[in-house]
């Protein structure tokens, strides 16, 4: 979900996923993620997301799960785990957005950029060595290793997308965006070997994003629409065709998905649904097969509000099995509500 300016600048990227927003007592957006209706803090002013959200990790072996905060000086949008476990790739969303590489057992963080500006949707690289990132205002992507201070620009896509995942043998950059002005939004791939430009490889009428390579195989992961709700679904990848080499996709969750990301083995997909994290078990051949989803971790407001927790997006797992998480603040209840009948401007 995003926002687009009257004045003909940039589409810039809010929040992943949503429907309907509306702007509430001038301090929060309000928008729809199917089952629930989410509110976050809003500049409207500055026209960003304005929360202090934080970076959580959360104990599944614990009853009830142990939530422990980290890195409390950056406020954080969204985050992706690196290869192994250890690292942690964070977009923050401070007056100048950045990103930062954050080293869980060190507890450091390492600020890898210094005047981007905006949006960024930081992606590691397989081997570990390198992110990725896009800046929507300037209409680049970057490739940026990380023992180097400055990044260089390998694409300046035609329209704003969101970047998602590369995959396992380093080649292809996932991103998801709209293409020739289509309303909904598609999932192309980057050749990150033959260079710039991209291409859409899965083009609906559903809204496709959120795509996620597998860390074994060329196996996307991705949230679609087609249906009444938006699902997790498994599609293979061929690198020298136009589109996924099955037709069909494979269905995964049952009553609705977002976010999907896998386990280190890729053996596991993790997505959200409503108030929980579920998990399926995926195998490859002779055929894709997914086992039915069933949930890992329960997050509705009984178990996060005690922490100070309002909205929790989950999205990897560190080297011990634990959840890496953005978690938002609560917004403050309406007490009151005023209406005004026959009122005329």
């Amino acid at each position: 979900m995003g926002l687009l300016s009257s004045a003909g600048e940039p589409a810039r990227h809010l929040v992943e996923g949503g429907s309907h927003a509306q702007l509430l007592l001038d301090r929060y957006l309000v928008y729809a993620r199917s089952p629930r209706l989410l509110a976050i803090p809003f500049d409207a002013r500055g026209g960003r997301v304005a929360g202090s959200g934080r970076l959580w990790r959360i104990d599944p072996d614990t009853e009830p799960p142990r939530f422990e905060r980290l890195l409390d000086d950056v406020v954080a949008r969204q985050g992706r785990m690196f290869p192994g476990g250890n690292l942690v790739a964070i977009d923050s969303i401070e007056e100048n957005a950045n990103v930062f590489v954050y080293d869980l057992a060190a507890d450091t963080a390492q600020q890898m950029t210094s005047s981007l500006r905006d949006d960024s949707f930081a992606v590691p690289s397989p081997a570990g060595d390198v992110i990725f990132y896009a800046s929507t205002n300037a209409r680049s992507v970057f490739r940026h290793e990380l023992t180097r201070r400055d990044a260089e620009v390998i694409w300046t896509p035609p329209e704003a997308l969101s970047l998602n995942s590369v995959s396992a043998d380093g080649r292809f950059l996932a991103y998801s965006g709209s293409a020739g002005g289509r309303e909904g939004r598609d999932i192309g791939v980057l050749d990150l070997e033959a260079g710039a430009p991209g291409r859409i490889i899965i083009a609906t009428p559903a809204m496709e994003r959120d795509p996620a390579f597998s860390p074994r195989e060329l196996i996307l992961a991705y949230e679609s629409n087609l249906g009444a709700r938006g699902e997790i679904v498994l599609q293979r990848f061929d690198p020298d065709a136009d589109a996924p080499s099955n037709e069909s996709p494979l269905q995964v969750s049952r009553g609705g998905g977002t976010k999907p990301f896998w386990s280190s083995d890729g053996r596991t997909l993790y997505f959200a649904s409503g108030d929980r994290l579920m998990a399926a078990s995926i195998s490859t051949t002779p055929d894709l097969a997914a086992t039915r989803p069933a949930e890992v971790l329960s997050l509705g407001p009984d178990v996060l509000e005690p922490h100070g927790i309002g909205i929790v997006e989950v999205f990897g797992q560190d080297r011990d099995g634990r959840f890496l998480a953005i978690a938002f603040p609560p917004v403050t209840s309406v007490t009151q509500l005023e209406a005004i009948f026959h009122w005329q401007p």
